[in-house]
């Protein structure tokens, strides 16, 4: 039995949606050039937003891949914790050469593959707060810390005896789900919500399953035997340094084989720039970072504050270019130098005073008739906000 294993595709009108659109692409050639059984997407399909609904062309190019992976086998997909409940589900409404399933609830569904029968138990996003709704109307008792205890303990059975209650047929059987597991190391773009439930890899590994797949965690990694992260098959935020890509899973028997298709997506690489005004020419402070052609560039740019007027931000531009990025976005930040309060701010009691202080420090010199001006206007304020002169 053959699956297509990813996730976290976060599908987003904006500079990256071309990128991702090839990216879908190459996921479906690798599929059918591996002749897989049946496609596992397991949550966040669109947007960054928690949760997020898709414009009509986030919407398309999705409806085309799933048809598109359809014509191969039985496509299931997971509600993560991106997507929205009613616009998710408008996807049950596709039709393809085989079922395209998705799973908004826990389920277990039989599906027909090419290669024979495949039993697949969903898993979609699941919180403390949808669990803690059951255990109030039980009589759970009060309190946050002891609401989430009882809501994982509660989960876990569940799962456990859901599975259980399933009987095997002598054919894979596999979980899609998208769940956070304790432990599993984050890539940096994940949105995280405080207080979900996060499962243990053993709970998992001792369902009897023959594989679990798993999206959320935009990192690629194995944690457990048989329960993996499939990672995400582009990078989302300037955060996420790791290589994107996606599985191709093979269950022979008690055997699993693995190969990992890596994505044509561009890497994202951050560099940091400092200006010198004294020179007036940028410097990259981190110049051992490695950048392929084709990079998505930050430049985090640092000017002092005494360089700030000076600062070209085209030549840093025209630096940038250089290494032939496919976009690049430029932080520019103003490095505040040190103040020192003067001695005769220090001296200064009144309101009066201090802003006499200001205007006598300001360069170039203020005239004295636009210095009584605005000490008048300072004197009427803070007598209306019953500050004493």
């Amino acid at each position: 039995m053959k699956l297509l294993h990813t996730s976290d595709l976060h599908i987003t009108e904006g500079p990256r949606f071309a990128d991702q659109a090839k990216v879908l692409q190459a996921i479906v050639q690798s599929a059918a050039a591996g002749q897989v059984d049946a496609s596992l997407i397991c949550g966040d399909l669109c947007g960054i937003p928690v949760p997020h609904t898709a414009t009509v062309t986030e919407r398309a190019l999705l409806a085309g891949f799933f048809q598109a992976l359809a014509e191969l086998g039985p496509v299931v997909i997971v509600r993560g914790n991106h997507d929205d409940l009613d616009d998710i589900q408008l996807y049950r409404r596709l039709a393809g050469r085989y079922p395209i399933l998705v799973s908004v609830t826990p389920d277990a569904a039989y599906l027909e593959t090419p290669h024979g029968g495949l039993t697949v138990f969903t898993l979609p996003w699941v919180t403390t707060a949808s669990i803690g709704h059951a255990l109030a109307a039980q009589g759970a008792p009060a309190g946050i810390d002891m609401v989430r205890s009882e809501a994982v303990a509660m989960f876990q059975t569940f799962v456990r005896e859901w599975v259980a209650s399933v009987p095997a047929q002598g054919e894979p059987r596999v979980l899609a789900g998208h769940v956070a597991i304790g432990g599993a190391k984050l890539a940096g773009g994940e949105v995280l919500l405080g207080g979900d439930i996060e499962l243990p890899a053993a709970l998992l590994e001792s369902l009897g399953l023959d594989f679990a797949a798993l999206g959320h965690v935009h990192m690629e990694q194995t944690v457990g035997h048989r329960v993996h992260y499939s990672g995400s098959p582009s990078a989302h935020s300037f955060a996420e340094f790791d290589p994107k890509g996606w599985w191709l899973v093979r269950l022979d028997g008690a055997e699993i084989h693995m190969a990992r298709v890596p994505s044509p997506a561009p890497p994202v690489v951050t560099i940091e720039a400092l200006w010198h005004g004294d020179t007036f020419a940028w410097e990259i402070t981190n110049n051992n970072v490695t950048i392929p052609p084709g990079a998505e560039i930050r430049v985090k740019a640092r000017v002092l504050e005494a360089d700030a007027s000076t600062a070209d931000m085209a030549k840093l531009g025209w630096l940038v270019d250089a290494w032939g990025p496919s976009r690049v976005v430029i932080d520019r930040k103003v490095v505040v130098s040190e103040r020192v309060r003067s001695e005769a701010m220090g001296r200064a009691v009144t309101i009066h005073e201090q802003a006499q202080v200001a205007l006598d420090a300001l360069d170039p010199v203020v005239d004295a008739e636009t210095q009584a001006r605005v000490l008048v206007l300072v004197d009427d304020v803070a007598a209306q906000c019953g500050f004493a002169n």
